[in-house]
């Protein structure tokens, strides 16, 4: 009888994990393999270390490990009634699910063959990108003429991830700020803050709310806002000839800096006057460069991107590609 498993089942890349092959003799006369027992590993597995307590074969000698394989060679005897073992210590860089199989048939002895096979899965999964922290999570300085002034920034990487690469380097603007390499660090799916606004020439915002984004100095940010209620009116217009209207329902961020809004997620209410499933709301973004709180001088960004709703009560992320020229606010959302 043959059985096997990896310990863990599921590494990182580049971790490893210890596959045992366990040989069981149930009958009660020693049993000797008359031909080898290969188990060659799947992929790119490859083999580190490799022990064995399944005795001496007659003669003399013992497992052979190589790079993607494990032979017990012809001759090695297994007691009667008893087991013995195999482990060895893999590893991979390549993710993936790789699945270990010795065939039916394939451990032969004196004594006969094992039945059924022996199958071990591993799954590698990719090391997450860093994610880097910042205490304090920010700084202020008041700094005499011809003076100094310190404090300490502590720069954390979070546990099981890639490495952290930075550098802190001054900005035109005076200002120190922390920049990490290949990060897709990101908050929680953010949930849309749906606020009425109107952008006729001349109007001030009808309820929209200002919130300044999760900062936190990488190659990626995340801005999200919500006032916590539910909306369940959103208001489409009406649709008798003569009397549509449209609404335009936008979010307010702050941003120090141009940016490319590469994607924006919103949880779709579910409406007391009927479903939204299959609408198509058209994506907006405008870009208010005196972030005064007045979007009607604000400026467009970027062309009409319709989406379909697919599903309500439950978060849809869209891909965009809606370019900020620069500092200023940065109204997100929706017609």
């Amino acid at each position: 009888k043959v059985a096997k498993a990896f310990s863990p089942s599921s590494v990182q890349e580049g971790g490893t994990s210890v596959l045992t092959i366990t040989l069981t003799n149930p009958t009660a006369a020693n049993a000797t393999l008359t031909a080898p027992l290969v188990d060659t590993l799947p992929g790119d597995l490859t083999v580190t270390a490799a022990s064995t307590n399944c005795g001496l074969i007659i003669g003399g000698g013992g497992m052979v490990p190589s790079a993607n394989s494990i032979t017990l060679p012809a001759g090695v005897v297994l007691p009667a009634g008893g087991s013995c073992a195999i482990t060895a210590t893999v590893q991979t860089a390549t993710p993936g699910t790789y699945v270990n199989t010795i065939a039916a048939g394939a451990l032969q002895t004196d004594q006969g063959n094992n039945a059924l096979p022996a199958t071990a899965t591993l799954t590698v999964t990719p090391t997450p990108p860093p994610l880097a922290t910042f205490t304090p999570g920010s700084f202020a300085f008041t700094v005499a003429v011809d003076a100094t002034a310190s404090d300490t920034l502590t720069i954390a990487n979070g546990a099981g991830r890639l490495p952290l690469t930075f550098s802190i380097d001054s900005r035109d603007v005076m200002r120190p700020r922390a920049r990490a390499s290949a990060l897709t660090a990101r908050a929680t799916a953010p949930r849309v803050n749906l606020q009425p606004v109107s952008l006729a020439a001349g109007g001030r915002s009808g309820g929209s709310r200002h919130a300044a984004p999760l900062y936190n100095p990488l190659a990626t940010y995340t801005f999200q806002w919500d006032d916590g209620s539910y909306e369940d009116s959103i208001g489409l217009g009406s649709s008798a000839a003569g009397t549509e209207s449209g609404a335009v329902w936008i979010n307010r961020f702050a941003v120090t800096e141009a940016v490319t809004i590469d994607s924006i997620s919103i949880m779709w209410p579910t409406q007391s006057s009927g479903s939204m499933v299959g609408l198509q709301p058209n994506l907006v973004v405008y870009y208010d460069a005196d972030a005064d709180g007045d979007p009607s001088n604000a400026v467009r960004v970027g062309s009409d991107q319709l989406v379909t709703i697919a599903s309500e009560d439950a978060f849809e992320t869209y891909t965009t590609n809606f370019v900020v020229p620069g500092a200023g606010d940065v109204y997100v959302g929706f017609v």
